[in-house]
């Protein structure tokens, strides 16, 4: 099985908002060893995505407000 352009262009899409493979293969209805071949076949990254990062408690006096 291959991914058409739109399939494609919808998984990278996805994954840019951070959606997982097993996420998108439920959604569009294929398998997540399919996307991750065809991925790779074309070049485009399958690593894992880094979370944003959050912000951060502070560490001074004012802490024990909190």
């Amino acid at each position: 099985m291959t991914l058409m352009d739109n399939e494609v262009s919808m998984i990278v899409d996805m994954r840019k908002r951070g959606r997982t493979f097993s996420y998108i293969s439920e959604e569009i209805g294929i398998c997540r060893d399919v996307i991750v071949r065809e991925l790779k076949a074309l070049g485009i990254a399958t690593a894992r995505i880094k979370a944003d990062k959050r912000a951060r408690r502070g560490h001074g006096f004012w802490r024990c407000f909190d």
